[in-house]
C-alpha cells in the first residue's frame, strides 16, 4: 500500500474510489464538511500561491502539501490540519512535532466522526497556516507527483470548477453539463445528496444486486412503484444494509419477453413486504446497461451465473465489476437491440423521470422457425399484437421475410 501510479493518481474514479473507502463508516455530513473545507482550502491556494502547493494521492488517503510542508492530510483514521497557532480557536489540540518552514504552525488531528463540529472554527487558522508554509516554492517531487484526478473529482462532486496548481494547468479539467448533476446546492457550498444517494454523477453500489424481469412498457409506466408476486425478504435486508453504508443497491432488469437481454438498470429506493405475499418497490432514474451481458451475473447462492434457461424474476447476484465501472458515470437508457430475423427492437429513453418508448415486433408466422430463433423464451407469448399493419414485401427480404407479418404496439 502506498503511492499510485501516475495514470491513477489523474483518475478522478480513483479519488473517488480513495474518498469512499475512508468515509465508508463515516456520516454523510462528516464527507461533506471535509470536502467543503478541502475545497476552500485550495481555492484560497489557488488565488493567492498558485505555483506553490500539490495534492498527492494514495491508496490509504490523501495529502496537500504547500512549499516544504505537510498541511492537510486525509486517511481513514481522521485528518490531521496544520493550523496557525495564535489565530487557532480556544481549546484546540496540538501535536507535538515543529516545523522548520511553519515555525508558528501545529498539525491538530481530528477524528471523521467530528469533522463536521471542528472543522469550520479552523478555516482562518489553516488558511494563515498555508500562507506561511507557501513561503517556500513546492519541491520537484511535490509538483511530479500532484495528483489532478482530486481536482477532477472535486469538479465532479461540487458541479464547478475546482482549480489545480499553475504549473498543472494544462491538464485542467472543466465540468460538462453531464459532470454537473442539476441538484440543488445546499447553503454550505456543498452540493446535496442527490435522490440516487451519491456525490456528483457517480453511484456507488453495494456488493449485492438484484435482477428481475420487467415488459419495457411496464418499466416505463408512470407508477409510484412496481410490484412481484414474491416476497424480497432478503433484498429488503441488503437495502437496509446498503443505507448503513451510504450505498445504492442496483436493481438490473431484463426483457421479460426474452430473459437473456437486460434492458436497464436502476437503485432500489424502497421495498416494501405485502401481506399477500408479493413485494412492491420503488427505483431511481433509469440508466443503459452498456455492454453488461447476464453472463455477467453471479448468483449469491451458486456462485455462478445466471442459468440460460432461467425465466423467474428475482435473484440475488453479485454486483458485477462492470456495473461498477459504469455506476462511475451512468447514462440515461439508450439500448437497441437486433437479432436478425427474429428482431425484437427496444429503444429506452430516460430524462428526468420522463420517458418514452418504442417497441417494434416482428413476428414470423411459422411456429417452428420462432422457437428456432428465441433462445429461450420467457413465455410462449411471443409480443401483444395490437395494430396490424400488413405483410412485409420489401425486395430486400428475399425469400427469409416473405412469411412475415409486421406489427406494432
Amino acid at each position: 500500500m502506498g503511492m499510485l501510479s501516475a495514470k491513477s493518481r489523474s483518475d478522478p474514479a480513483v479519488a473517488a474510489d480513495v474518498f469512499q473507502r475512508i468515509f465508508a463508516k463515516a456520516s454523510l455530513t462528516s464527507k461533506r464538511s471535509y470536502i467543503r473545507f478541502f475545497a476552500e482550502g485550495l481555492a484560497y491556494l489557488f488565488q493567492r500561491h498558485p505555483d506553490r502547493w500539490g495534492v498527492t494521492l494514495s491508496d490509504w488517503g490523501m495529502r496537500l502539501n504547500v512549499g516544504w510542508v505537510e498541511c492537510l492530510v486525509l486517511h481513514s483514521g481522521g485528518a490531521r490540519v496544520l493550523v496557525e497557532k495564535d489565530a487557532a480557536p480556544t481549546g484546540a489540540g496540538f501535536e507535538e512535532q515543529d516545523y522548520i518552514r511553519a515555525r508558528s504552525c501545529k498539525m491538530t488531528t481530528i477524528p471523521l466522526s467530528e469533522l463536521q463540529q471542528v472543522l469550520p472554527p479552523l478555516v482562518a487558522s489553516h488558511h494563515a497556516a498555508l500562507s506561511i508554509a507557501a513561503k517556500w516554492p513546492a519541491t520537484l517531487s511535490i509538483r511530479k507527483a500532484h495528483s489532478t484526478g482530486v481536482t477532477h473529482y472535486l469538479s465532479q462532486l461540487l458541479g464547478r470548477q475546482i482549480s489545480g496548481p499553475s504549473y498543472a494547468q494544462s491538464h485542467k479539467h472543466v465540468p460538462s453539463d453531464r459532470d454537473a448533476r442539476p441538484a440543488v446546492l445546499a447553503k454550505n457550498g456543498i452540493e446535496a445528496l442527490a435522490l440516487d444517494g451519491s456525490f456528483g454523477h457517480s453511484i456507488a453500489l453495494s456488493d449485492v444486486c438484484v435482477y428481475t424481469i420487467i415488459s419495457p412498457e411496464n418499466l416505463l409506466k408512470e407508477t409510484p412503484f412496481f410490484r412481484e408476486n414474491k416476497r424480497w425478504v432478503s433484498a429488503l435486508k441488503y437495502l437496509r444494509e446498503a443505507r448503513e453504508k451510504e450505498l445504492q443497491l442496483a436493481i438490473i432488469f431484463a426483457n421479460a419477453s426474452q430473459c437473456s437481454e437486460l434492458i436497464a438498470w436502476s437503485t432500489l429506493k424502497k421495498i416494501k413486504i405485502v401481506g399477500d405475499g408479493s413485494t412492491e418497490y420503488s427505483v431511481g432514474n433509469l440508466h443503459d446497461v452498456g455492454a453488461l451481458t447476464r453472463q455477467d451475473l453471479i448468483v449469491l447462492s451458486t456462485r455462478q451465473p445466471i442459468p440460460e434457461g432461467h425465466i423467474k424474476p428475482y435473484v440475488l447476484c453479485a454486483t458485477p465489476r462492470a456495473l461498477n465501472l459504469i455506476a462511475k458515470d451512468p447514462h440515461p437508457c439508450q439500448r437497441e437491440s437486433s437479432d436478425g430475423v427474429d428482431n425484437s427492437s427496444i429503444n429506452l429513453m430516460g430524462s428526468e423521470g420522463k420517458s418514452s418508448l418504442l417497441w417494434h415486433l416482428h413476428l414470423e408466422r411459422k411456429s417452428q422457425l420462432v422457437k428456432a430463433r428465441r433462445k429461450p423464451p420467457c413465455s410462449p407469448k411471443v409480443g401483444l399484437l395490437v395494430k396490424f399493419v400488413g405483410l412485409t414485401s420489401q425486395p430486400s427480404m428475399a425469400s427469409a421475410g416473405k412469411d412475415f407479418v409486421k406489427c406494432t404496439t
